[in-house]
This record gives structure tokens, C-alpha cells and sequence, in this order.
């Protein structure tokens, strides 16, 4: 199993940071092994679901809302 540690700073998006270090490994298929730190929001769809939901954190607390329905490709 190769390992590729990643650090990113305050702000930057998680998604975009791992798609632009597996396209530079030219890795094809990942996964997250461990991550430590904080998020100032999580995006989350199921698949196959129209909605996505944002999970925002405020304070030691959680707002969650619908933010969009993706529409089919």
C-alpha cells in the first residue's frame, strides 16, 4: 500500500486538494485512511440521491440544510 500525507490549510477544499494530489500520483482509485483536524462545513449526497445536504459548524453545534438538488447528467 502506498501512502500520500496531505496537508492542506484553512480553506482550501478537501475535494478539489485530493483530486489534484491523485491526478499528480496518477493514482485511479483511494481512500481517506485518517484525517485530524476541522471543517467549517461537510457537503453530503447519497448516491443515487437528488439533494445534496450541507452539514454547517457553528460553535460546537451543527446546522443542517439542503443547499441543492443536482440535476441528472
Amino acid at each position: 500500500m502506498q501512502t500520500l500525507p496531505l496537508r492542506l490549510t484553512r480553506g482550501q477544499d478537501l475535494r478539489a486538494a485530493l483530486e489534484s494530489v491523485l491526478t499528480a500520483h496518477h493514482v485511479t482509485a483511494a481512500f481517506v485512511l485518517q484525517g485530524i483536524g476541522s471543517a467549517a462545513a461537510l457537503c453530503r449526497r447519497h448516491a443515487g440521491a437528488s439533494l445534496t445536504w450541507e452539514i454547517a459548524f457553528r460553535r460546537r453545534c451543527a446546522k443542517i440544510m439542503p443547499i441543492r438538488a443536482n440535476r441528472p447528467a
